[in-house]
C-alpha cells in the first residue's frame, strides 16, 4: 500500500484530564498526521458529540474511568458499536487501573483494543495499534 497518500482520518479523544487529550492527540497525530481530531472532556460531552457529528470518526481513543465511574469509558464504546452510522469506528479503551476485569468489561462492549497508561510503552503502543487498526 503506497503510504504516502494517507486520507484523512477523523479521530475522537476522550478524557477527563486535559493534559491527558493533548498527549494522546500528539501520539496519534506522529503516525497519523492527517487527522482531524474531535476531543471530549466527560461522557456527556462525548455522546453529544458521537450523535451529533455529521464527519466519521474513524477511530476513538477512549479513557475508561471518565469523571470517576469506570462504566462511562465502557459506555461510550456500546453506544458507539451500537450506533448505524459509527458501526466501523475502531475503538480503544486506555486506562491507568489495568486489571482483568477491566480487560474483560472492554472486551465484553467490543472494544478493538485495550492499552494500560501504566506502560512504559504506552505512546508506542497506541501509535502501532492506531496505525493497525486504521490499516496503515
Amino acid at each position: 500500500m503506497n503510504k504516502s497518500y494517507i486520507l484523512l482520518k477523523y479521530v475522537l479523544i476522550v478524557d477527563d484530564r486535559p493534559a491527558q487529550r493533548e498527549a494522546l492527540e500528539a501520539a496519534i497525530r506522529q503516525v497519523v498526521p492527517k487527522s482531524n481530531f474531535i476531543k471530549a472532556e466527560s461522557f456527556v460531552q462525548a455522546k453529544r458529540l458521537v450523535k451529533s457529528t455529521g464527519n466519521p470518526i474513524d477511530l476513538a481513543v477512549i479513557d475508561l474511568r471518565l469523571e470517576g465511574s469506570d462504566e462511562e469509558g465502557i459506555e461510550l464504546i456500546k453506544i458507539l458499536k451500537k450506533s448505524s452510522h459509527r458501526k466501523k469506528t475502531r475503538s480503544i479503551l486506555i486506562t491507568a487501573y489495568p486489571d482483568e476485569k477491566n480487560r474483560l468489561l472492554a472486551e465484553r462492549a467490543e472494544a478493538d483494543a485495550y492499552i494500560s497508561k501504566l506502560d512504559n510503552s504506552v505512546t508506542e503502543d497506541l501509535q502501532e495499534t492506531a496505525k493497525r487498526l486504521l490499516g496503515l
